[in-house]
């Protein structure tokens, strides 16, 4: 193919610049906000094990599968499937695997907007000396969260600096990105993990993430281990597959993938060293979700010495991690108006703002205006959620295991893959066909299992037969 033709031919050449755009990619709220939660509510070191196992088994296997996609194709996700298809000679409505994760990705990338706006706010707010022990300054979270005014500013301000970097390209925009951010947050989050160390509660979270506890293991964290080794890589929005397309030629999908997944998880474990011991130093029992980062570590931060340093620098940390995923959640969809709507790339990074700041609004407004309003019991801001997490990324993933295991011809596979053992890629296309599937399965009905658990709650068991097998934890 010429290069007129081949228009993302080593435009990430560099292997270390790819593997820290993947990174960038992979990294998310999930790990400060869950992982550290999850694993210590779920047996800590055994949880890890199983994790891992989890990784190998799913996590990682699926990252190859995205990055391969993109490296036959060449393109944007649609496109690149539509080559796959035309190679094996199999119908083109297999692209609606491509579609499905880009419109996740598309209200992920809104949300990202919206909670790292927050974290904008936040670095101010902690600098300045907002937060602490105060019944005042603990109500900064409410007064910023009831005020859709000021949220909408820093949803806005956010999404242009996505987008600035979006517009300048795959080397001089995302690359470089990459290259600047991510030792940067490695640095901060080295500094912060110091800091943690001399907390009175450091050895309490320490025990809490690793100590090996199997007897706390069960059939719930199995599921759980297998969701969030698919969930915390950024699979199935689009990202891995746009990202597949700038790979360097020599470069194992397999080997990238597995340094990416561990590497995600050591930054985790590092997230949950730094938030645990603060966590539990200011409550008595470890916390989860959005209240954790907004509400418990700003204050925990306003009440210790040099308060107003760590907590700035913890929330550069969470505004440069949430920067960097938003870039690669961007992409797919700016490189689909590029080659489809033959857009110039500023005019489709506008396009992609503008869309999804009107999406930020439903998650800002779902906050405070139109809390009342509900779907199926659920917030809009949980009914978004659902429709992401429950629905289009599962199925996305679960359509692109069997379209690749069932569907493309394996030569087309195998080249792609780069690996150098023939035998690692049958093991690989083997998981492929026949293990995937079933964990796809899982991740699914565990996410409608989610689902049903939020539309029985003040449901009495006797009333609906699902509602039994939730109230029982069947799960």
């Amino acid at each position: 193919m010429s290069r007129k033709q081949d228009p993302y031919k080593g435009q990430l050449g560099r292997y270390s610049t790819f593997y820290l755009v993947l990174i960038g990619a992979a990294i998310g709220f999930g790990n400060v906000w869950r992982f550290p939660y999850l694993t210590g509510e779920n047996g800590g070191g055994a949880f890890l094990l199983l994790y891992v196992i989890c990784l190998f088994a799913l996590g990682i296997p699926m990252m190859v599968a995205e990055l391969v996609v993109g490296r036959v194709g060449k393109r944007n996700p649609v496109d690149s499937i539509n080559v796959l298809c035309a190679k094996s000679g199999v119908t083109y409505w297999w692209q609606s695997i491509a579609w499905f994760a880009m419109a996740a990705g598309f209200i992920v990338l809104s949300f990202y907007s919206v909670v790292g706006g927050i974290a904008v706010a936040y670095i101010f707010y902690s600098a300045f000396g907002y937060f602490g022990a105060t019944a005042e300054s603990q109500m900064s979270f409410g007064v910023l969260n009831t005020n859709p005014g000021t949220l909408m500013g820093w949803h806005t301000l956010f999404l242009v600096i996505v987008m600035m970097v979006v517009k300048r390209g795959v080397r001089d925009g995302i690359g470089r990105a990459a290259r600047m951010l991510m030792p940067l947050i490695v640095v901060i989050g080295f500094g912060l993990l110091i800091h943690a160390m001399d907390t009175v509660a450091f050895t309490d979270g320490f025990d809490y993430l690793f100590e090996f506890r199997p007897e706390q293991l069960s059939f719930s964290a199995i599921l759980q281990a297998l969701s969030h080794a698919f969930f915390s890589l950024t699979l199935s929005v689009g990202a891995m597959m746009a990202l597949g397309a700038y790979m360097p030629d020599r470069m194992s999908a397999g080997r990238a993938s597995a340094a990416v997944a561990l590497t995600d998880m050591f930054l985790a474990l590092m997230a949950g060293l730094i938030i645990l011991p603060l966590s539990l130093s200011h409550s008595a029992l470890p916390q989860q979700g959005f209240g954790l980062m907004f509400q418990t570590l700003s204050t925990a931060f306003g009440e210790m010495a040099w308060g107003q340093f760590w907590g700035a620098a913890f929330y550069v940390l969470v505004t440069f991690a949430a920067w960097t995923s938003a870039i690669a959640l961007a992409e797919p969809i700016v490189a689909w108006l590029i080659e489809r709507a033959r857009l110039p790339r500023s005019i489709a990074c506008l396009v992609l703002l503008i869309a999804a700041w009107f999406q930020g609004l439903v998650v800002i407004y779902s906050f405070n205006v139109w809390q009342s309003y509900q779907f199926a019991g659920l917030s809009l801001f949980g009914f978004f959620d659902f429709i992401t997490s429950g629905l289009l990324i599962p199925l996305a993933g679960l359509l692109l295991v069997v379209f690749l295991g069932r569907r493309v011809k394996v030569a087309e596979l195998e080249s792609a893959a780069g690996f150098r053992h023939p035998e690692v890629f049958r093991l690989w296309y083997w998981n492929l066909r026949w293990l995937m599937p079933c964990f796809m399965y899982l991740v699914f009905i565990l996410g409608l299992f989610n689902l049903l658990s939020s539309l029985c709650q003040g449901v009495s068991p006797e009333s609906s037969g699902i509602c039994v097998l939730i109230h029982y934890d069947i799960f």
